[in-house]
């Protein structure tokens, strides 16, 4: 008679229908195997498991269904029950179907009685959506890998504490991130220092990707300036998600975007500076004279707008060539901004055309003062390799509040004056050098 699945109480004839029923009704091949190691019982799973019928299973040998390969687990789970081992009562391993194919299987086994004698429970669980599903497994996580440590860019997964879980060689060989380092405290101590666009500096507390982690919500372009202490600044663009959409982690991708910035520098440096000269251009001149207006109108006080014109200049380009011309204008450029204090401003505003802001003046005087230092500062000579040439120049001043309120009267009435002293200078050469100039009136 059979016994019970686990138990040694031999099994009353009563339960042997309620036995047989079990077995029949498992969600599992299943199979009783004599002491001779012939089998001695199947249930229906088995038959359509291994593709033969009832009749052929009863009294096959059971390493029959077997490879050669996988026959050693079969017999040391066997021996395991046998010797009454309990470690190793199950192992996965694959059963041959009757065309040849291995199929891949759970073995469970247990000793029972059977007709009165030792024998074998045995049960095969197939397994094979299971290894399928870990070889995907397996495969997605080696694409992602792949992937994950062949991007171009920085990337880093943490958990909420900020302790890094992974890191890509990108990321870790611009910060010397690695994996279990807290971002957060190598953000702090590190000799790297972040900062805003505006140069702020940021501190880890203060970090944006936290809002990420706290809010549950993708963060993105981030703009991170990152500094080891010196002048050297990279800057990267940071985009920041929770981990499966839950607050229990952080994915963080950083694309630099140093080269991009750089770009964005120059564009911004040319749309505001005169490349020849470096000074800046009429754009900037007049958004820095408004915002000096505004000053002067608060606070009460006197500015001053210089608007020179070099005379000859054209004589110069047609003598020595453009070449000759250029450095002629990159020296005035030098010799207007040696004139005034850092608070003003001189700009390029046309070929041969300048205008000095004169931020805060004590009236016709001081104006008077700093034009004259600029046209003696034009009487020395100006030499370029085997070329010696000097330069004069016709400038206009216009006084805030007294000439005009605002941008456009200030500048069209110091070109006025300008234009007068271009006018003297015709009909009397004897203005040329120091006193070249002229007040609006």
């Amino acid at each position: 008679m059979p016994q019970g699945l686990s138990g040694q109480r031999s099994i009353q004839p009563l339960n042997e229908a309620l036995f047989r029923f079990l077995v029949d009704n498992s969600y599992d091949a299943m199979a009783v195997l004599r002491e001779g190691e012939t089998i001695a019982y199947v249930n229906r799973l088995l038959c359509e498991l291994t593709g033969y019928k009832e009749d052929d299973l009863a009294g096959m040998p059971m390493y029959g269904m077997a490879s050669t390969y996988e026959l050693p687990k079969w017999k040391e789970t066997l021996f395991n029950v046998a010797v009454g081992r309990t470690g190793a009562l199950r192992c996965e391993t694959s059963i041959l179907h009757k065309c040849g194919t291995a199929i891949a299987v759970e073995l469970r086994a247990n000793r029972i009685q059977w007709d009165g004698r030792v024998a074998y429970l045995l049960s095969f669980r197939d397994i094979t959506r299971y290894r399928v599903m870990e070889e995907a497994l397996r495969s997605s996580e080696a694409k992602y890998r792949a992937l994950f440590n062949l991007m171009p860019i920085g990337l880093s997964i943490s958990d909420e504490s900020g302790r890094v879980l992974d890191v890509n060689p990108v990321l870790e060989k611009t910060f010397g991130l690695k994996r279990l380092d807290n971002i957060f405290h190598v953000m702090e101590s590190s000799e790297w220092k972040m900062m805003c666009p505006d140069g702020t500096p940021v501190h880890a507390n203060e970090f944006a990707c936290l809002r990420a982690i706290k809010g549950n919500k993708v963060i993105t372009d981030i703009e991170l300036g990152v500094s080891n202490g010196g002048e050297f600044v990279k800057w990267f663009s940071v985009t920041a998600a929770p981990l499966s959409g839950t607050s229990n982690g952080l994915v963080m991708a950083y694309v630099d975007i140093t080269e991009r910035k750089k770009y964005e520098e120059r564009l911004k440096y040319f749309a505001n500076f005169d490349i020849l000269t470096g000074l800046p251009n009429r754009s900037l001149f007049f958004d820095r004279l408004n915002q000096m207006l505004m000053q002067a109108r608060r606070y009460g006080h006197t500015m001053a707008i210089l608007f020179i014109d070099l005379d000859d200049f054209k004589s110069v380009n047609d003598e020595f060539g453009h070449y000759v011309g250029d450095l002629l204008l990159q020296e005035v450029s030098s010799r207007l901004k040696y004139c005034v204090r850092e608070s003003d401003t001189v700009a390029r505003v046309g070929g041969d055309e300048f205008a000095v802001i004169l931020a805060r003046v004590n009236g016709p005087a001081e104006a008077t003062l700093v034009t004259e230092k600029i046209l003696a500062s034009f009487q020395r000579p100006i030499e370029f390799d085997d070329v010696c040439c000097t330069i004069c120049a016709s400038i206009g001043i216009a006084l805030f509040p007294k000439d005009g309120d605002d941008v456009d009267a200030l500048m069209n009435r110091a070109d006025i004056a300008m234009n007068e002293v271009k006018e003297q200078r015709v009909c009397n050469p004897s203005l040329r050098g120091t006193k070249a100039f002229m007040f609006y009136d």
